[in-house]
């Protein structure tokens, strides 16, 4: 299901990226960059699930905020933009139940409010960011979404949390692929309307750094893996195989996300 991590600070948002495409058993079917940015205003859109389905709606999200020249202005009609997403993907029908949910992030930054990071998602799943489908949601300080780590995964990887005079980005930028290099190393389930057993490494080809600020979008990247298309994505040091927080209830599921958002925050 690939990853995202996004972060919010007075300087932006920061959002970690991979860039691996990958089928329904799978394989890799391209690499690339996985965050679509406005032309013309500091938003930006990445997201985990359908790749095709996702990119349409970024570009669909994008394009509007253009258009309507004002990220304030989006916001404001964001709900309603989503109803006609959600009669978009209805239309699509078995083309998306038969893949992945989709999860969306929208990192802007608001003409008054500054940097805003929220998410919205295609159906309900044990894994839900949001309480509803085609639901926006702002979201707190740290936003994790990808297979299931812990804190005890990110002492033993080495990881330092991050200093208090230190910008999330400036951080990021050095311990960012770090972040996902963990989440790489576990396996999660490709299919969430399968049966849950079908296991595969889903994060890979590249990790990118974007950084959502008043003075508009920009991405880097921080590592390449040695991934190849046509093949699984295969770390060279997987040490364990989970499906994301097994057997939690969401009460649960959403107490160890914040364990783990309180490693990348601090």
């Amino acid at each position: 299901m690939s990853a995202f991590i996004s972060a919010s600070s007075p300087e932006g948002i920061a959002v970690l990226t991979d860039g691996a495409i990958y089928d329904a058993t799978g394989t890799i079917r391209g690499i690339e960059r996985k965050i679509t940015a406005a032309k013309n205003k500091p938003f930006a859109v990445t997201s985990r699930g359908h790749h095709n389905i996702g990119k349409q709606f970024a570009d669909i999200l994008c394009t509007a905020v253009d258009f309507s020249g004002s990220v304030d202005m989006l916001l404001e009609h964001l709900p309603e933009v989503l109803e006609g997403l959600k009669a978009k993907a209805a239309s699509y029908g078995r083309e998306l139940q038969e893949h992945e949910v989709n999860q969306f992030l929208i990192a802007c930054w608001s003409e008054t409010r500054g940097p805003l990071h929220m998410a919205f998602e295609t159906a309900q799943t044990p894994y839900n960011i949001t309480d509803a489908p085609f639901t926006i949601k702002e979201l707190g300080p740290v936003q994790i979404a990808g297979t299931g780590i812990s804190t005890d995964d990110i002492r033993a990887h080495g990881l330092r949390v991050k200093r208090p005079d230190e910008t999330v980005f400036a951080y990021l930028r050095e311990t960012g692929a770090e972040y996902m290099e963990i989440m790489r190393n576990v396996a999660g389930v490709i299919n969430w309307r399968g049966d849950g057993q079908r296991l595969r490494h889903c994060i890979g080809g590249r990790c990118d750094l974007t950084l959502v600020s008043a003075a508009g979008v920009t991405t880097e990247t921080l590592r390449v893996w040695d991934d190849k298309i046509g093949r699984d994505i295969k770390p060279k040091a997987a040490p364990k195989t989970v499906v994301t927080f097994p057997g939690m209830n969401r009460q649960q599921r959403r107490a160890a996300e914040r364990e783990n958002k309180m490693a990348l925050a601090q």
